[in-house]
This record gives structure tokens, C-alpha cells and sequence, in this order.
């Protein structure tokens, strides 16, 4: 909605994205049996009669390949177009954002790393309904445009012919749904147990094992996730432009932009690999 009064255009409204996504992850949840062919047995005879053969093995994921991830987006702003002279205006705007969490679609959406990292029965995983504290944010938004005048540097500016325009803005960057599919399918989430074969045939009646799989979760289980108090990467943007007409209806611009990030993503390993130099 907008409204003008005097030398102001106001302006209301709201921005509302509902997202849901329907994600499918490559893991084996029922299943996989890996025979070899060895000490005399073909990988068909070992197949037949059940075993793994020499070097097999067993193995099973614990966990849901689909994940169904929400993102509810609420934005609400106002802004004002002023209208200082019949050539320069200016544009002032607030916008409200609520975002809310992707990874609380899952039953241990994200890690408190205030708790530290380890095994020293410390439980870091959080089942709550709100794995991060970052959905709200007021964004800032201003601009101006003033097409010269022939009072200010005709001759190179020409008559009406140029406009310069200038603007700055506050912007939040989403989580993608990639984190989100990482964290399903790593533990605890999702866990995986694997029998390894020994010599002989392997592992006799194979199938029966994989049935009777226990869903254990192991102490060292892999585990790819989120920190609980993860904040949206912020980013401010400056931006100036030149644009002139030139004769044979040909436009010339000259623009200018400068974004400055903070708090970007990254990967953090908590548990590093020390190589020796």
C-alpha cells in the first residue's frame, strides 16, 4: 500500500515465502550386503548359500534417507520516497525479517559447542524445537537519484541527460538445505553399522545378520552439523552509478559496488588430524 502526501510517497507492506522441500539423501537404510569371491567360492556360490565370502561385509544405515525441511520467511517494511527537489530524491526504508530454522526439521537439529567437544559424557546435541537463536533482524535499505541539471556542469553533463544514483543496504544471507541434508545423515541422526568379514567363507547366513542389524550409536561416529547459536551471514553494500545518454540513442553507465561481508560460513573440524610436518 502507498500513500502521498506533500513531498512523501509512503510505502507498506510485507514479504511472506513459505518453503518446503522434499530432500532424498544417498544413504542405504536397508541395507547392503558386499560378497567377494575367494578360497575356491565363486561371489554367485557365496551369494547362493548365504555368506559374505573373504573380505565382505555388512553393512546398514539407521536413519531416514527423506528429509522435509521449512523455511518461513515473515518481512515486513516501510518506506518513504522523498521528493527534496522536482530532480533528487531520496529513498528511506526499514524491513523487518524473521527467519525460521531449517534444521529443527530433524530430531538433533544442531550441537552447543558451549558444552565443549568430546566424548567425556557430555551430552552437545539438542533435541529442542529451536536449534539457533538468529531468526530476527531489522535491514536497513536507502537511495537517492538526481538527474543533473544544465545549472551544474552542462556542458559535460548535458540537458537532463545524466542521472546519478546512490544506495546502501543491510542484507542476510539463508541457509541452504545442503547443511541440513549433511547433518540428516551423519550421526546422531543417522547411524551405521558395518560387520567386516574374516577369512574362511565370511560371515554365514548374511542375511540374517542384516536383519538383525542393532541400531547402536557408535562413540565414534562421524558427525556433520550446525552450531546452536549460528547467526545468518550479514553483508552491507554500497553502490554509486553514472548513467549518460550519448547521441545515436546510446546510453553510457558507470557503476560502482562495494559489498563488505561478516560472519560468513565456514567449516570448522572440531576433532583435527595432526600430520607431522
Amino acid at each position: 500500500m502507498s500513500y502521498t502526501v506533500g513531498r512523501h510517497t509512503f510505502k507498506v507492506g510485507a514479504d511472506v515465502a513459505l518453503l518446503t522441500v522434499r530432500d532424498i539423501s544417498p544413504i542405504d537404510n536397508r541395507g547392503e550386503i558386499f560378497g567377494s569371491a575367494r578360497r575356491g567360492f565363486t561371489g554367485l556360490a557365496n551369494f547362493i548359500d548365504d555368506f559374505t565370502g573373504a573380505g565382505g561385509s555388512i553393512d546398514k544405515v539407521f536413519g531416514s534417507p527423506v528429509t522435509l525441511p521449512f523455511l518461513a520467511t515473515y518481512a515486513p517494511y516501510v518506506q518513504d520516497t522523498w521528493h527534496l527537489r522536482q530532480n533528487l530524491s531520496i529513498d528511506l526504508g526499514l524491513r523487518y525479517e524473521y527467519q525460521s530454522t531449517l534444521e529443527n526439521s530433524l530430531q538433533f537439529p544442531a550441537v552447543d559447542t558451549r558444552l565443549g567437544i568430546g566424548l567425556g559424557g557430555t551430552t552437545i546435541f539438542r533435541a529442542s524445537s529451536r536449534a539457533s537463536s538468529r531468526g530476527t533482524k531489522i535491514i536497513s535499505r536507502q537511495g537517492w537519484a538526481w538527474p543533473i541539471t544544465p545549472h551544474l556542469w552542462s556542458r559535460f553533463f548535458g540537458h537532463d541527460k545524466t542521472v546519478i544514483r546512490a544506495g546502501y543496504g543491510i542484507f542476510y544471507d539463508q541457509l541452504f538445505t545442503n547443511i541440513l541434508d549433511n547433518t540428516a545423515t551423519s550421526s546422531p541422526n543417522a547411524v551405521q553399522d558395518t560387520i567386516n568379514a574374516g577369512g574362511g567363507r565370511g560371515v554365514p547366513n548374511a542375511s540374517g545378520v542384516l536383519a538383525g542389524f542393532p541400531s547402536t550409536a557408535s562413540p565414534t561416529g562421524s558427525v556433520s552439523t550446525i552450531a546452536s547459536n549460528l547467526r545468518n551471514p550479514l553483508t552491507h553494500q554500497w553502490n554509486l552509478d553514472i548513467q549518460r545518454e550519448l547521441p545515436g540513442n546510446f546510453i553510457l553507465t558507470v557503476r560502482m559496488l562495494e559489498p563488505a561481508a561478516s560472519g560468513s560460513l565456514v567449516n570448522q573440524d572440531f576433532k583435527p588430524r595432526h600430520r607431522p610436518v
